[in-house]
């Protein structure tokens, strides 16, 4: 913002010429970049972190914690198949409002448009799925739990797989709507296929112990 003073001939004071720089694209662009930067960051310490863990779920809760804490995201959560009821089922959350996540379970049974959960379609369908306005989609069901529907404006969900065979969801939930770009996306992305990696090799551990 710089600006001059104006008088008129006489020597009267007018006023003042300004000019201002709008720069809320700049900061957006500097934000996008340090979340990308933190999102790296996050990658190699999950990958630390699954290499060094045996028991899954206190894996599962180290990744969680650390995408909330080194990334901005809100909240994280890992949800597992539950084959006796055919549900997804919360094993580890973090971050805001994880004790209302904490009791996260949700039937993966088809349901018309605009009723369905984020995490049952990125299950069924076995893909992601990504809403950025979750105030306004109408192809998602809302937040459930409607004191968190405020805060949490936008949802990406990642299928978690063995094999190609989906086994539960990497859900991550932000508070500013438009939040998860394509690079975002493409790196939580690798997040999800590591932590299936992960519940990989566990079952391949069980199978071993078992067989031992």
């Amino acid at each position: 913002d710089v600006r001059a003073p104006r008088f008129a001939d006489d020597g009267r004071f007018l006023g003042f010429i300004g000019s201002a720089v709008d720069i809320h694209d700049r900061k957006l662009a500097e934000q996008r970049i340090r979340r990308l930067t933190a999102l790296y960051g996050a990658l190699s310490r999950s990958n630390e972190a699954i290499a060094r863990s045996r028991v899954l779920n206190t894996l599962l809760q180290q990744v969680c914690d650390v995408v909330v804490r080194e990334t901005g995201i809100a909240t994280a959560l890992v949800a597992l198949h539950r084959e006796s009821d055919a549900s997804l089922a919360s094993v580890a959350v973090s971050g805001l409002y994880a004790e209302q996540c904490g009791g996260y379970e949700v039937k993966v049974a088809s349901q018309p448009q605009g009723q369905e959960s984020p995490g049952s379609l990125a299950f069924r369908h076995n893909v992601a799925v990504v809403s950025n306005d979750r105030q306004s989609d109408a192809n998602i069901a809302p937040i459930p739990l409607s004191g968190m529907r405020p805060e949490l404006r936008s949802t990406a969900v990642f299928p978690l797989r063995r094999g190609e065979r989906p086994v539960g969801v990497f859900a991550v939930y932000a508070t500013q709507t438009g939040f998860f770009d394509d690079e975002l996306v493409r790196l939580l992305g690798l997040l999800a296929a590591d932590l299936s990696f992960a519940l990989e090799s566990h079952e391949g551990r069980q199978q071993r112990d078992a067989a031992e």
